[in-house]
């Protein structure tokens, strides 16, 4: 989980604050044990962007059945490994929202995401820390231009898994998830 910390800005002092589906308030620290052994999805969307309205049900729905899948797994004592015996290490989804107010945002995470995924919350003035966390995030660390974009992190080790994750999701949701995890 340490490692997922690593991509927070440095001048921003723990805890960071993430949101649970569409009101709880998670705190991210050192300590959390959230996104133990998982990979986390950042993922750059609006609601206004046609784009991203269009690849967020894909995206849950890719969520949805790798969850499934995991969770079959635990429950039969199987090894979570893909058909080509890589590790399967569930994900969580950490919306980077470029929403320019609350209520765009809470519509989007009501009716895209129906709160199954963490976001980071967005703040109306320039001056809040999460606003320059989602700026850091834009230009600093991923050096996102467009949307909608997702790229993964390993959150225990911190490093980049992929950044350019849309088209093989587009393709692997059709497969049932069975290419997951490709990198």
């Amino acid at each position: 989980m340490s490692g997922l910390l690593k991509f927070f800005p440095p001048h921003v002092k723990e805890p960071y604050v993430l949101t649970s589906g569409l009101s709880q308030k998670i705190l991210l620290t050192q300590n959390n044990s959230i996104f133990k052994n998982k990979i986390v999805f950042f993922y750059f969307t609006a609601g206004w962007c046609p784009h991203c309205v269009k690849f967020s049900p894909t995206l849950v729905r890719y969520y949805d059945i790798i969850q499934e899948k995991y969770n079959k797994n635990n429950k039969n004592n199987n090894k979570n490994e893909n058909k080509n015996n890589q590790m399967i290490k569930p994900f969580e989804v950490i919306v980077v929202p470029w929403e320019t107010n609350q209520k765009d945002l809470k519509d989007l995470l009501i009716n895209d995401y129906s709160g199954k995924f963490y976001t980071l919350p967005l703040h109306e003035n320039n001056n809040n820390e999460n606003d320059n966390i989602i700026n850091h995030f834009n230009k600093s660390v991923f050096h996102i231009s467009q949307i909608p974009s997702l790229v993964a992190v390993d959150a225990d080790r911190g490093v980049l898994v992929s950044s350019s994750m849309i088209p093989m999701i587009k393709a692997d949701v059709q497969d049932g998830g069975e290419r997951y995890p490709w990198w």
